[in-house]
């Protein structure tokens, strides 16, 4: 009976309570090697239980879970499990807790289309977050990893009716901290 209350209150008042939990996404293009295929957009929206630890901001290994999404000449969701190493073969820059990694993952992906396996390498930008803040039209915190960087990738996929090809991708990796606090619309 509170929460609807609540709610209530919050809308009345302009204000929206928000609580979004850490996400790790990839968006980018694939292109298969048979002649004909055009380039598809392929994303992944997922979480890697390693990034609500600061002290695995360095850490060894990673491993994420996704949802996936192909579309070329119609649509295909799945499945996306990614693992492998993480390593750090550049200095730190700054003094902050910042990190620039290389990290060789294994995917496997299931989608309405088939299977597929790949080797993806990605380089990430990454730095740990436990911030709050207080503001006349917002009042929030944040906590977690955040990192932004680049993939490529080589794949194998094994379509439920033809025989399987090959597949090169290229796009953005993102990785984003969990967050709660209250938006406000109206101002006093």
């Amino acid at each position: 009976m509170r929460a609807p209350r609540l709610v209530a209150l919050t809308m009345m008042t302009g204000c929206m309570p928000y609580v979004l939990p850490p996400a790790t996404g990839a968006m980018g293009a694939q292109r298969t090697l048979e002649a004909g295929e055009r380039a598809r957009v392929h994303a992944e929206l997922g979480v890697s239980p390693f990034q609500l630890s600061p002290r695995l901001l360095n850490r060894a290994f990673d491993a994420t879970v996704s949802a996936t999404f192909d579309r070329a000449t119609h649509n295909a969701w799945g499945a996306a499990v990614a693992a492998g190493p993480v390593l750090h073969p550049w200095p730190a820059w700054s003094k902050r807790d910042v990190t620039t990694r290389l990290a060789p993952q294994l995917v496997g992906r299931w989608n309405t289309d088939g299977r597929a396996a790949a080797l993806r390498i990605s380089v990430e930008r990454a730095a740990f977050y436990a911030e709050g803040n207080q503001a006349v039209d917002a009042s929030g915190a944040i906590y977690g990893e955040g990192a932004i960087g680049l993939y490529v990738e080589a794949g194998m996929q094994w379509p439920e009716m033809d025989e399987r090809g090959w597949s090169l991708g290229v796009g953005v990796t993102l990785r984003m901290p969990a967050a709660a606090g209250i938006a406000c619309c109206v101002k006093p």
